[in-house]
């Protein structure tokens, strides 16, 4: 028992989003796969039950965007955190989408895109010419006081000036109504790589962190990998854990 008390400060009884509603295999079973005691195995189901969290993993180092690769880490969590509740990648169409839920209209906009195109809407809402060219299509039917037309959603230029406060909120909370779980833990490996010495970026990271524990009142905590230094001209890692 001993060992297993020693090992909660690093380890923490999570469970993962599935990529899809039918995806099984959760965070807890991995970890728990990667660890031979039976009785901290047991622990951290134990744990899991009582403190039920949803695990967000990011890989900085494979995940990072195509069209930026220095693109503030708090941008590319929040894409990430964006397919995993199940909007587009295209950042137009995801932008309708969220719209659409916060306005309780996007279970019609799919209702009319199915009986328009005899398929859902999620099949082609990743394909930025015909998602869009199909949505500009349905918009004016749903949004008439946005969008009188098909000319005016299609013409439109999106570009999101978001704050870190304001995407951190938005994350925590699509992963709660996605989840359930109140508890929410961001893994994010290759950090201290991608920041480098850009102090721009350290910012970021810090500003994100900090946000996540001001906004979530300590229920939402930042890691990474124990074996990843930070660079000598950075602060250090910021950091925080759940609760």
């Amino acid at each position: 028992m001993a060992r297993a008390k020693a090992l909660l400060p690093s380890i923490w009884a999570w469970r993962s989003i599935p990529r899809d509603e039918s995806a099984t295999t959760c965070f807890l079973d991995l970890l728990t796969d990667r660890i031979r005691s039976p009785e901290v195995q047991a622990l951290l189901r134990t744990v899991s039950k009582r403190a039920p969290t949803a695990v967000v993993f990011l890989d900085l180092g494979a995940e990072q965007l195509a069209e930026n690769a220095a693109a503030p880490v708090s941008t590319v969590l929040y894409w990430k955190v964006l397919q995993l509740a199940g909007y587009s990648r295209d950042k137009k169409l995801a932008q309708l989408e969220l719209t659409l839920h916060r306005r309780g209209k996007l279970d019609e906009f799919r209702r009319l895109y199915r009986e328009k195109w005899k398929q859902e809407w999620e099949e082609i809402h990743n394909d930025p010419l015909i998602g869009n060219a199909r949505a500009a299509q349905i918009v004016p039917a749903i949004l008439p006081g946005d969008f009188p037309t098909p000319e005016s959603f299609s013409k439109l230029k999106f570009e999101e000036a978001a704050t870190i406060r304001d995407r951190a909120q938005e994350m925590i909370e699509l992963l709660r109504n996605k989840t359930g779980k109140q508890n929410i833990l961001f893994l994010i490996d290759e950090a201290g790589q991608y920041v480098a010495t850009r102090g721009e970026l350290i910012l970021n990271l810090d500003g994100l962190v900090r946000n996540f524990k001001e906004l979530a009142r300590v229920k939402c905590g930042l890691s990474r990998p124990a074996n990843r230094r930070w660079p000598k001209s950075s602060r250090g890692p910021p950091t925080t854990r759940a609760s």
